[in-house]
């Protein structure tokens, strides 16, 4: 058999077409880019899906574990409603309603003449739960007396700490109908 190339045959072929030993530049070519593409694709998925979080981190956010519950949810889930919201929150600051409160309840006490509650590290609620030794709670999670037994509490009889607005207006010895 003779190595002469057929005269009908091209001098040379393109770059596309497979030779006789199996290489196929081609092929490589493509798979090659179709790889890179797929991670770039899924690297600027990722980045935009990150995009609450990162604009809460940069804003200091008080939700930031919220926005970052909701924007993970919503990657695995693909719920976009639960994206937007995170965004939302991580762009729109919430209003300040704990301050106003707090000074309310302060103005409440100086006018009643209520002393300062004493605010345990541990307990942010400000409420006394009888968790100090020799201390007995009554149901307004407010010190018993010491002379009192526990259970012995005047629930209905106002005290130096009880405001007195919560009296009735009216006459007493009416009864109910």
């Amino acid at each position: 058999m003779s190595n002469a190339i057929h005269p009908l045959a091209p001098q040379h072929l393109p770059y596309f077409i497979a030779g006789a030993d199996g290489a196929d530049a081609m092929f490589t070519n493509v798979a090659i880019l179709l790889v890179v593409v797929v991670i770039l694709i899924g690297v600027f998925y990722l980045h935009i899906h990150s995009l609450p979080e990162r604009l809460a981190h940069r804003q200091n956010s008080t939700q930031l574990q919220l926005i970052a519950v909701l924007a993970v949810l919503a990657l695995f889930t693909h719920n976009n409603a639960l994206w937007i919201l995170a965004i939302l929150l991580a762009v729109v600051r919430p209003p300040d309603i704990v301050s106003p409160l707090n000074s309310i309840a302060r103005s409440l006490r100086t006018l009643t003449g209520s002393p300062e509650p004493e605010h345990d590290p541990a307990d942010s609620s400000g409420v006394n739960l009888g968790t100090e030794p020799n201390v007995d709670v009554d149901i307004t999670g407010r010190a018993a007396p010491a002379d009192k037994k526990k259970g012995e509490a005047d629930i209905g009889k106002p005290d130096a700490s009880t405001p007195r607005t919560l009296e009735r207006d009216g006459p007493e010895d009416e009864e109910p109908r």
